[in-house]
């Protein structure tokens, strides 16, 4: 095999290689969008539900935004432990609520 053959080879392999690199984030990275969209939008469901005074519906929402929250794995921890705190407030006035 020529040299220019084999350097040819060579750069289409690592073409190759980059492109399954940018496939690959660029669809982990859809997937984060699309959880953090449901975050947005079980957080807005959670201010409504408060504004509505159903703690029980808080909860729910809160819990289940926190869920899509830890899969994104985001860097943030400090946002992960304010919904977690939010989530335990909100989780212990639905408890009370329903005992009432």
């Amino acid at each position: 095999m020529k040299k220019n053959t084999k350097v040819t080879i060579a750069v289409a392999l690592i073409g190759l290689v980059a492109t399954a690199a940018v496939a690959f984030k660029y669809v982990n990275a859809r997937t984060k969008i699309k959880e953090l969209e449901a975050v947005s939008r079980l957080q807005n469901l959670t201010l409504i539900a408060i504004g509505n005074k159903d703690y029980v519906l808080a909860c729910k929402s809160q819990t289940e935004a926190e869920e899509y929250l830890g899969k994104v794995h985001s860097k943030s921890e400090d946002l992960l432990g304010m919904i977690h705190k939010s989530n335990q407030e909100l989780c212990s006035k639905a408890l009370k609520t329903q005992s009432k």
